[in-house]
């Protein structure tokens, strides 16, 4: 069953299409090791925000559906990712461990020894946090979008109502006088 309410209905539409991404992008980067998806899902997921906002706002022809829009899609995106990103990592705890493991060798920190705590707590701050900026963002782009889509909103059409009016009733002929 669809919410009747149009920014919700996009909100969560263009919510789940971007959880599906998101983790796409963990799997990607954590499990493969391939870390080229970050700007890509940073994309999507501004002009997820900006066009749920548009189109909520193009149905309804308010700015305020589309500021709502964009915060669902925020607030769905980041907590579906952050459910699953947490699983994920309680699975794979000892590939996250490595890879991050690696990032700190990368960036010259070779004494650091992360521990499965250091790794869960790094992950919960980071989708606690990610939670939060998603909403924000997601609260802004979608009013821009809401701005954009209200002025392409279809003008209400007036039905076609009958008059009642009949026009002037024509007088009687007057009465005729007998010589």
């Amino acid at each position: 069953m669809q919410p009747r309410n149009p920014a919700i209905r996009e909100g969560l539409m263009f919510g789940g299409g971007l959880a599906v991404l998101f983790i796409i992008n963990f799997f990607l980067a954590y499990i493969a090791g391939i870390g080229l998806g970050g700007l890509i899902t940073l994309v999507a997921a501004l002009a997820a925000y900006l066009v749920a906002g548009m189109r909520a706002a193009q149905t309804t022809g308010r700015v305020q559906s589309g500021v709502i829009a964009g915060l669902v899609t925020g607030l769905f995106s980041s907590v579906v990712d952050a459910v699953v990103v947490m699983v994920l990592t309680f699975i794979f705890i000892d590939k996250v461990r490595a890879s991050y493991e690696a990032s700190a060798k990368a960036l010259g920190a070779a004494t650091t020894h992360y521990t499965n705590s250091m790794v869960i707590t790094s992950q919960i701050f980071s989708v606690l946090l990610g939670i939060v900026i998603a909403s924000a963002v997601g609260l802004g782009l979608g009013a821009l979008g809401g701005n954009i889509g209200k002025g392409r909103a279809p003008l209400p059409q007036q039905t076609y109502q009958e008059s009642y009016y009949q026009g002037i009733p024509t007088p009687p002929p007057p009465p005729q006088q007998q010589p």
